[in-house]
């Protein structure tokens, strides 16, 4: 009898290991007493999100990685690929399926932004959205960015240039930032194109995104205003339009 129940407690074990994946990521220097609290208290907030559209976080340490300092994330394992992996194998997506994703992706975003306090991802992009493969549902990953709003304001910048709402680059931003990346992230599912793939460098891409531009390629896409209206809704707008009838 006891031989079967450590069976069982080790398939347990093991089936658990391979639903896990580990992430790592490398350090320039030791962490802070404060960084390391701060940390711990960002992990403590990640290990407690739970919704179907939010990639599980189960645990987090430091420690040295090859002779390197790192923090290690153990997260859900997510084997189907992201939303750019599908863009890269499909290039056109119908508009059935871009629906359905994108209210997926609001539902995350909206369980996020109604945290106390609102939990910004900060660098929402179709690379961090990932694909599940037995439902074909979606889920946001990457949350290891994610940072607590402690203030009114949050104050360091962390992104994608491309998807940066025009307000990131100034460093006074709210949780809207991210209903603009989810804009982009539409913008790429719908057209397949990287969003300002015409411009060199992040200063090139700054100038674009003030000057509030319109997106051709959407033209050829139908439901073109509501792919774009994200990206163009002023920042003080978006958190109460973003729940598009889509």
């Amino acid at each position: 009898m006891g031989d079967r129940k450590g069976e069982e407690s080790t398939k347990k074990k093991k089936k658990k290991k391979k639903e896990e994946e580990k992430k790592k990521i490398d350090l320039d220097r030791k962490l802070s007493k404060s960084e390391r609290q701060r940390f711990k208290e960002e992990a403590g907030m990640l290990k407690g999100l739970q919704h179907p559209n939010i990639v599980r976080f189960y645990d987090s340490w430091e420690g040295p990685c090859k002779g390197k300092k790192c923090i290690v994330l153990v997260t859900e394992l997510m084997t189907s690929g992201t939303l750019k992996t599908y863009l890269k194998r499909f290039k056109v997506m119908k508009i059935k399926v871009l629906r359905s994703w994108c209210r997926q992706i609001l539902k995350g975003l909206h369980f996020l932004h109604t945290r106390a306090p609102p939990i910004i991802h900060r660098d929402l992009k179709c690379d961090n959205i990932f694909i599940t493969g037995p439902t074909g549902s979606v889920k946001i990953g990457d949350l290891g960015l994610a940072t607590l709003k402690r203030a009114s304001f949050a104050k360091s910048v962390i992104g994608t240039p491309e998807f940066m709402a025009p307000e990131m680059y100034e460093e006074k931003y709210d949780e809207s930032v991210d209903v603009y990346a989810f804009g982009m992230c539409m913008l790429e599912m719908a057209t397949s194109e990287y969003p300002y793939s015409e411009c060199q460098n992040a200063a090139q891409i700054y100038r674009r995104v003030t000057s509030w531009p319109r997106f051709p390629l959407v033209r050829r896409y139908e439901g073109e205003e509501l792919i774009e209206a994200p990206a163009l809704t002023p920042s003080s707008e978006r958190l109460s339009r973003y729940m598009l009838p889509i």
